[in-house]
């Protein structure tokens, strides 16, 4: 079985079948497992004022300084649903992997010696 391991915080959305319970239920009828990861989310306070590429790198220069050295835990999380399930996406809200906070967490599983697998941006 395939994993959707959805890294946002707060999983609600105005865009339809994107919040928590419609993307859960929407995997479900597909047969792909629905995992909820916020501890790997990025708080909504420090999403608000982003309008250059500056201030994501620095957002995100936070982000790992901060929410991904602290959350060893929920990085084995997912090395453990790679090798249980084979495939896992990582899924946030921007389209563009270099805007979201889940390209940090894909690098910082790619910097580890225990996960020794490919990673794609799709």
């Amino acid at each position: 079985m395939s994993v959707l391991c959805d890294v946002r915080q707060n999983p609600v959305s105005m865009k339809y079948g994107f919040s928590k319970r419609q993307l859960q239920n929407a995997c479900d009828r597909i047969g792909v497992s629905y995992v909820h990861m916020p501890e790997l989310g990025i708080e909504s306070q420090k999403r608000k004022h982003l309008n250059s590429r500056s201030d994501y790198d620095s957002l995100f220069r936070d982000y790992v300084n901060t929410t991904i050295r602290d959350n060893d835990s929920a990085l084995k999380s997912i090395i453990r649903l790679v090798g249980d399930n084979g495939r896992v996406a990582l899924t946030c809200f921007e389209a563009d992997a270099s805007y979201c906070h889940r390209g940090c967490v894909a690098n910082a599983l790619l910097a580890r010696s225990d996960f020794g697998h490919l990673v794609a941006h799709l």
